[in-house]
């Protein structure tokens, strides 16, 4: 269900590779939170994703020609970082699972820089498993659907990119709509730059399309408990910039609100920013809200 070390999203990694470098001692706890009660589990269940978690330790590695590919592809990445990925294995022990009041119970525990890969993969495959042993559907037509959802798209005058991983219907069906994004241009009647890249950079690599992802809510959050919770946004851009420099600049917004990020977005991140993620509430709100922020800060808003 997870078919490589790659099979996650960007950003696990570019978090992972600041994590390595800024926080190597710090430890996190993860804990898999069902959101409808209504998806219900049993032992068979337990005992299938258990199965699963202990061969990703044995099949999921980094292969010689996905290394040359991140190499390549993302330069932004450290050269000690891509070996120290390349030698990374999935640690079954680190992950508990049990079943109470037939719901899934899921904690991982341990280094922050090791446990950071479990949670997409963990998402996928427990998506993909409950599918297929619970609800039992299929996948035709899902090729059909994505490119007339491309051609909509695109018709519109939108640039798109795939961001469905962790709540993928199966590895198959991600794959099937990444291809029909990707090799379905004369569809789309304004060619192939509509569709700008997946979040997924095993299917990147497989299609040979650019990987995109900057960082999630995970690394603000935990600013909050390792240099305060007042300026996490802050602590959050300074860290990332002492990494990356100029390089991934989208910054994300709404860890603890539009508001509490903007008190932190100075002059300085303003300019050294490309641009701003919308990821919750409002748009045209928040569009608003940015552009005045540019504005009063003197900065033009285009190009960003």
């Amino acid at each position: 269900m997870v078919k490589s070390i790659l099979d996650t999203d960007l950003y696990k990694l570019t978090m992972q590779n600041a994590i390595l470098e800024l926080y190597p001692d710090a430890m996190a706890e993860y804990v898999f939170i069902n959101r409808d009660k209504t998806y219900t589990f049993d032992s068979t269940f337990c005992n299938d994703l258990r199965g699963i978690i202990n061969r990703m330790s044995k099949d999921l590695k980094l292969g010689l020609d996905e290394k040359d590919w991140l190499r390549n592809q993302c330069p932004y990445l450290k050269p000690a970082y891509v070996e120290y990925l390349s030698n990374y294995r999935f640690d079954p022990s680190e992950v508990k699972i049990s079943l109470k009041d037939n719901q899934l119970a899921i904690s991982i525990y341990g280094p922050w820089h090791r446990t950071i890969l479990w949670e997409v993969p963990l998402m996928a495959t427990i998506s993909e498993l409950y599918f297929e042993s619970v609800k039992g559907w299929n996948y035709d037509g899902q090729k059909e659907l994505a490119i007339e959802k491309g051609y909509r798209l695109a018709n519109d005058g939108c640039n798109f990119a795939e961001f469905g991983t962790r709540r993928r219907r199966s590895f198959d069906t991600q794959f099937q709509i990444v291809d029909a994004f990707h090799s379905e241009p004369g569809r789309y009647g304004r060619g192939n730059h509509c569709f700008v890249g997946t979040s997924n950079p095993y299917l990147a690599f497989r299609f040979g399309v650019t990987p995109i992802g900057t960082v999630a809510h995970e690394f603000i959050m935990a600013q909050s408990v390792l240099n305060g919770l007042l300026h996490a946004n802050r602590f959050s851009l300074d860290d990332w910039a002492h990494v990356y420099k100029a390089s991934l600049g989208t910054a994300l917004t709404d860890t603890f609100g539009l508001n509490a990020f903007l008190k932190d977005f100075s002059l300085y991140h303003s300019k050294l920013w490309d641009g701003v993620r919308h990821d919750s509430g409002n748009p045209f709100e928040f569009v608003d809200k940015m552009v005045y922020h540019y504005n009063s800060l003197r900065i033009s808003v285009r190009g960003k």
